[in-house]
Order: C-alpha cells, then structure tokens, then sequence
C-alpha cells in the first residue's frame, strides 16, 4: 500500500492496493517505511486512514508477524486495543518460512506438517471465524511513539 501511495499519490482505488492472494483471499499489504526510516505502525495508520477514504472499510483485527522482540506480543495487544480491535493471532518467528521463501512456497505448500504451518493453519480459522469488525480509531504519532517508549521498542 504505502509503495502504491508513494507512487500514485493519494488518488487510488480499492483495487490498486489489494490483491488476491492463496485460496482467492482479498489482501492489503500495508508495510511499513524502508527499513531503518521508520516504524510499521506508520504504514498501518497510513493504510487505515486511506482505506477509511475509500469507503466504509471494516478491520477484522491485527495480526502480529512476530519478530521476537522483547513484549511484542503485549505491546501488539496494546497498540489492538488503542486502535479498537484485537489482535486475532500472534504468528510465531520461525526458520521454516525462510526455508518456504528459499523455495519459492508457501510454507504450507513446502512442509504441510511441519509447526509453522500449524500456526498459519489455526491463523485461518481465527480470520475465518472472526465476527469483530470495526472501523478502527487512527493514533497520532505521539501516542504511536508512546505506545512504542513504554514497551521499550524506541530509543
């Protein structure tokens, strides 16, 4: 998404920000900044705003890629419910989706048995299942960069 904006500017459709992804799922990808410019609560809010300019959107939840940082878990809570949702599944850290990416797969399609997969497996039921969709309510920066100081993500 934010690669889209960067480029189009802010007049976009719908259909240049999302894509169909596995299974014929509708997705948004909104990033983050490059890395070290930034912090990817920048790209959510970025996409929340733009996709609430678009039409009545409705967010199903947040979903934590983890990156098994110190409090991740409890600050992607905090930061869930400061937006007015919840986060719908934590996604461990795990070397099997390098391996998947090495291979050009999903990690599904690489080794249907192995954890990883499990845990995408259970993170569909959870989208699937989830009946919570709200229009989220955007945070300023400040109260971004506070959320990050007291879970000791910044400086």
């Amino acid at each position: 998404m934010l690669d889209t904006l960067r480029d189009e500017g802010e007049d976009v459709e719908p259909e240049d920000v999302r894509r169909t992804g596995f299974c014929q799922t509708m997705c948004v990808e909104s990033g983050g900044p490059e890395p070290g410019v930034g912090c990817a609560g920048r790209g959510i809010i970025t996409a929340i705003n733009l996709l609430e300019q678009l039409g009545s959107v409705r967010l199903g939840g947040l979903i934590c890629n983890s990156r098994k940082v110190d409090n991740e878990k409890e600050m992607i809570e905090q930061f869930a419910k400061k937006l007015g949702t919840r986060m719908i599944h934590f996604v461990p850290r795990d070397n099997d989706v390098q391996r998947a990416e090495i291979n050009r797969k999903t990690v599904i399609e690489w080794n249907f048995a192995c954890d990883q997969a499990d845990e995408y497996r259970a993170l569909a039921k959870a989208i699937d299942g989830n009946d919570m969709f709200v229009i989220p309510q955007p945070l300023s920066t400040d109260e971004l960069e506070k959320t990050l100081m007291e879970y000791g993500l910044m400086g």
